[in-house]
């Protein structure tokens, strides 16, 4: 979801401007399913977090991403600039479904704070985070240019997390047995060229 809403709109449109008569077909999916659709011959490329398996598969950094705080304007937190994760477990969360990528790293982190995190609420979009954090529902943690173009919108504010894994890389990944299709092999190409980016 990262990828798709923040990085790959503006590649896509590049590589399309280039190569009018080739057709990219974009999914949706959680990381590990990715992965899985890579190794099983499903789809050609994929982009997901860092740290998912990547058994089979050949892996690129691609970008990264910063991850924040969400909260409602009126939220105890609100009048912070950062703040620490521990601080924020003393909270109720607005996560993303099970199985997300970011739902496991926010999940696997407050573990290792020795601490519960407290879901109040699950979605499946950032729009649908940022919706339910604007009406008082939780705070979330979510990447800053996904909720950048909704702050006002919503009523919410993003807040630096002082931790080093808010900076998150995500990676590309093709299958490492099987050759890409000329078409995906010139995307592939087009997605690592520091002149196009």
């Amino acid at each position: 979801m990262s990828a798709l809403t923040e990085f790959l709109p503006e590649v896509l449109a590049r590589f399309l401007a280039k190569h009018p008569d080739i057709k990219v077909e974009v999914e949706e999916q959680l990381s590990g399913d990715i992965a899985r659709a890579l190794v099983n011959g499903v789809t050609d490329i994929g982009v997901f977090a860092d740290g998912t398996p990547v058994d089979g598969l050949t892996v690129r950094p691609f970008q990264t991403d910063e991850l924040v705080l969400i909260c409602g304007n009126g939220h105890a937190l609100a009048a912070r600039d950062s703040v620490r994760f521990e601080e924020c477990l003393a909270h109720q969360f607005v996560g993303l479904s099970r199985g997300s990528s970011l739902l496991v790293l926010v999940t696997d982190q407050a573990q290792a704070a020795g601490l519960p995190l407290r879901l109040r609420v699950q979605v499946s979009s950032f729009g649908a985070m940022c919706r339910m954090v604007g009406a008082g529902l939780g705070i979330g943690v979510m990447p800053r240019a996904a909720c950048a173009p909704l702050l006002q919108a919503y009523a919410i504010k993003a807040l630096r997390l002082e931790e080093p894994w808010a900076e998150r890389r995500l990676v590309a990944a093709c299958s490492a047995e099987r050759p890409m299709s000329s078409a995906a092999a010139l995307l592939w190409d087009s997605m690592f060229d520091a002149s196009t980016a």
